[in-house]
């Protein structure tokens, strides 16, 4: 339901005076606050006032308009993926000029229509830019900088490992309350 929150708001921030838009997200929003409140329904509201503003915003002009969808693996529940990934096949086989793209450490399948593609990313892909990131930082510890190069090297490296590829986990194991990085010196 986020997923579908935040797409509606964004292209209603593009659309401001799409009433037909308006009147799908207050309608989102009566739902939301009503006494028979359904998290299915207000997910399908949600997702049918992004169609209605894609419907003026993908009419306008020869331009194309891509959906970037980072971090779907992040969705708690299997069938919340699968749900956002028919909706945005939905959603690209009804548009013409819209496409979609939904990056995951995982693979979600792909649905059966629309045009999304599904990238799956892999630890390997973010590995140098976790070197640069934990080198950047470590610069700032005393102790790092007093090591010579291979100890460094040692240290990025480990720290690399323990990521599995997750920049939070990095970011987390370089913070000063973790103490992470003390012990590996």
């Amino acid at each position: 339901m986020a997923i579908a929150k935040s797409l509606s708001l964004q292209i209603f921030e593009k659309n401001v005076g799409d009433e037909s838009l308006f009147h799908a997200l207050v309608k989102a929003y009566d739902l939301s606050i009503s006494k028979d409140f359904s998290v299915t329904k207000l997910e399908e509201a949600l997702w049918n006032a992004l169609a209605i503003g894609l419907d003026r915003f993908a009419g306008k002009g020869d331009d194309h308009l891509m959906i970037v969808i980072d971090g779907l693996d992040e969705l708690k529940n299997h069938d919340n993926v699968k749900s956002v990934m028919e909706y945005m096949g939905l959603l690209t086989s009804k548009h013409g000029r819209l496409q979609a793209v939904t990056l995951s450490r995982t693979s979600p399948k792909k649905p059966g229509r629309g045009k999304i593609q599904p990238f799956q990313i892999k630890p390997d892909y973010t590995r140098e830019d976790l070197r640069h990131i934990a080198e950047h930082a470590l610069e700032d510890y005393v102790h790092y900088k007093n090591l010579g190069g291979h100890a460094r090297e040692i240290i990025v490296e480990k720290l690399i490992h323990t990521a599995h590829g997750n920049f939070l986990v990095t970011f987390d194991n370089l913070s000063p309350q973790k103490g992470i990085v003390l012990r590996c010196v």
